[in-house]
């Protein structure tokens, strides 16, 4: 019987005493790779994951435009068999192949790409890696809810034109005012009379404007006001986002039922031809149609926006870029919220045919196509997420794209996949199936390859007290990783918004005694960036360990010798190597700082909900680049990016990390991202720990799974000699 996660342990004083730590699978089948792919992931769905065990799967099931090499990760061809460069070195045209299809039969085109993209961008779908995308020209104020089309006619700006939101009437107040008499608490969100105007407008029963089914008859007296600028912070609305004015059924494409929707359901308008709205229903998670006149846009006649029209984009990229001449002053409008839309068609996205694209970036990407090789990038099925929304990825609804398909999923017990025959390569994948396990448990994933049921343990998922007997055997080995492991501070905690407490909790940890427990030749780090990258060399250093200096920091900051600082916790995900380095940390903070410090394990899948909840004081954190550059790291914190979640922002950061893809010259571009992590060692909202490195268990009979800084292995490439 195949082994699961119920299974008994083995004792480690049963380790093999040969040349080889796993005994031999060579009576395994010739065809058929298991491994244990770690902790449940978290999601499948490619716009959606984060997670290294969910892109190990995803990037089995679903093509990329390109493909990283097993060895070195250059871009290789994927669903793209050939690509250009644009003269200006600002965009990218990629000719995807014919042969292409969805598991479903369907042929892949340039179109399955935008709209995947997109939806990764849309602000209402909330992506955490939507950042990943944000090179693409106006991607990144098209997440953030300010880039539209224009609906109509405005002004002799014809309607379809680009523009930017650069101001609305919709604000949220950053602390609780009162308005006219009526008292509205912090985090509400009001109207003002008019762009960049301090007068707010608030009426009985739609204080909150992001409750979308009170805005359409909310009642009551109207209240107005002057508010102090300083209460008030910017919000974008989301547009496309309508309440129904009545029951409907919501309808697929062949007009059958997927569902009855009741008056006041909140909707994502998709697309509006003719008398009908493609639309999701975010209450059902499906899409369909709709009646248009069903549809009651809640901000049309409330919410108003200045706009700046946006130029036409260089779709070719033959013009170089131009300082001659004034600044050309941007025309500005102001528009009503019925007048805007939200539309791909303002991205730096152009299909020309259903077999290219055209992609603009916002400035200069040497990595972009490794980008297009990342987990987010890969397109996930339209029709499939349209008829079951976030079920779509499960094994009876799923449709892929990649060289494997999936054909059962036991949740926190094993995947399995079978090779997927319709792939446009599939005569050189010479696995026919593979099993992959989800067992978190290190002790367990170690000894389930000790015995022989598994052919190889992925990258880390070592108990660190295996490390020694391990070091003398042919299956293990050790090489470099681009990956940091750090500790993110939650800067929105009182207790934490100190600069000075942030720099003492970093100073008081001494980084060599937790590399002793992790035994591995993880390398102590005072900074993020790991060194050794191409151009950037050893990074900037961190503050380095010094308790006194540190307990001199914290008196500063109020808190003498530990005095009245509150006991906090540090969050970690069940790896019994990260209560050890808690453990380490905990102690360090107890002798040097005198504070209090409980202990908090989670699964992953709970864990990173409170993260990303910023439910944490301290919690553990690992990140592996996503391309062979220092900004896959820097720009994890930028303000507000979907993996930032400590809180902390600082406009000067993110300058620097806009300029430095302005920038051309690779030097002046490497002395401006090293400015940006000096600033963040300086404001400290993580503290990093070490820089990993990659170690792994392999069997010799594996062939093609190869070490490399990234830990990607295309299974395509993966076969078993035995």
């Amino acid at each position: 019987m195949a082994p699961s996660a119920a299974l008994p342990l083995l004792l480690l004083g049963c380790a093999p005493t040969g040349p080889r730590f796993g005994l031999s699978r060579a009576d395994g089948p010739i065809d058929e790779l298991v491994f244990n792919n770690g902790a449940e992931p978290e999601f499948l769905d490619p716009t959606q994951a984060t997670g290294h065990p969910d892109s190990r799967v995803i990037g089995a099931m679903f093509d990329g435009l390109t493909e990283y090499h097993p060895e070195d990760l250059s871009p290789q061809p994927g669903l793209a068999e050939r690509w250009e460069v644009h003269p200006d070195g600002r965009g990218y045209t990629f000719h995807l192949r014919h042969d292409a299809v969805w598991s479903d039969g369907e042929p892949i085109t340039a179109h399955d790409v935008v709209w995947s993209w997109e939806h990764v961008l849309h602000p209402v779908f909330l992506s955490r890696y939507a950042q990943q995308l944000y090179m693409v020209e106006r991607a990144e104020p098209y997440n953030q809810g300010r880039v539209f089309v224009l609906r109509e006619d405005v002004d002799g700006v014809p309607a379809g034109t680009a523009v930017l939101a650069v101001d609305t009437n919709l604000r949220r107040l950053a602390e609780g005012v009162t308005v006219g008499g009526t008292a509205v608490e912090a985090g509400a969100t009001v109207l003002l009379d008019a762009p960049g105007s301090t007068t707010a407008v608030v009426q009985a029963g739609c204080v909150d404007a992001s409750d979308l089914p009170a805005l359409v008859g909310c009642e009551g007296a109207r209240s107005e006001g002057t508010v102090a600028a300083e209460a008030l912070e910017p919000t974008w609305p989301v547009r496309g986002q309508r309440v129904l004015s009545r029951a409907v059924d919501l309808l697929d494409d062949q007009d059958g039922v997927r569902a009855s929707l009741p008056a006041g359901t909140e909707v994502v308008v998709l697309g509006e031809p003719g008398g009908r709205a493609k639309v999701q229903a975010l209450q059902a998670e499906r899409a369909g149609w709709v009646p248009a006149d069903a549809l009651v846009d809640p901000h049309a006649g409330r919410v108003r926006y200045r706009v700046e029209v946006l130029p036409e984009l260089d779709w070719e990229g033959d013009d170089p870029p131009s300082d001659a001449g004034l600044p050309v002053e941007p025309r500005l409008l102001e528009v009503d919220a019925g007048q805007l839309r939200t539309d791909v068609a303002a991205l730096g996205l152009r299909i020309p045919d259903d077999h290219t694209l055209v992609v603009r970036l916002r400035g200069t990407a040497p990595y972009f196509l490794t980008l297009t090789s990342h987990t987010t990038l890969r397109p996930a099925p339209r029709r499939a997420w349209e008829a079951h929304g976030s079920r779509w990825t499960r094994p009876e609804h799923i449709v892929t794209s990649g060289p494997f398909r999936l054909v059962a999923h036991e949740v926190r017990d094993r995947f399995e996949f079978e090779r997927n025959e319709d792939w446009w390569g599939v005569g050189r994948v010479a696995l026919r199936k593979v099993t992959a396990y989800s067992i978190d448990n290190l002790t367990t994933s170690a000894n389930l390859y000790r015995a022989g049921y598994t052919d190889l343990v992925v990258a880390n998922d070592l108990p660190s007290e295996f490390i020694p007997i391990l070091e003398d055997k042919e299956d293990y080995a050790v090489g470099p990783s681009l990956a940091a492991y750090f500790y993110r501070l939650n800067t929105t905690r009182p207790e934490l918004q100190d600069p000075r407490v942030r720099r003492a909790l970093s100073m008081a940890i001494d980084r060599r005694d937790i590399v002793k427990v992790t035994k591995a030749g993880q390398l102590p780090a005072s900074h993020l960036v790991p060194p050794g990258l191409p151009g950037y060399g050893d990074g900037v250093a961190g503050p380095s360990f010094d308790p006194e200096a540190a307990r001199a920091l914290l008196a500063e900051a109020g808190y003498p010798g530990g005095q009245g600082f509150p006991e906090i916790s540090i969050l970690y995900n069940t790896l019994e190597s990260h209560k050890l380095i808690a453990a380490v940390v905990q102690a360090q903070w107890k002798e040097h700082l005198g504070i209090a410090v409980q202990l908090e394990n989670r699964e992953w899948k709970t864990y990173l909900k409170a993260v990303h909840a910023k439910d944490y004081d301290v919690a553990r954190a690992g990140w592996i680049g996503d391309f062979v550059d220092p900004l896959t790291f820097l720009e994890l914190f930028i303000t507000d990016g979907g993996n930032n979640e400590t809180g902390w922002s600082d406009p000067e950061y993110d300058r620097l990390i806009y300029a430095s893809s302005q920038t051309p010259d690779p030097e002046e571009r490497m002395a401006i991202l090293r400015k940006a992590e000096a600033l963040l060692n300086e404001a400290m909202p993580i503290i990093p720990i070490y820089t990993y490195v990659n170690y792994a268990l392999t069997q010799p009979d594996v062939k093609g799974w190869h070490a490399n800084v990234l830990d990607q292995h295309p299974w395509q490439v993966v076969s078993l000699d035995r």
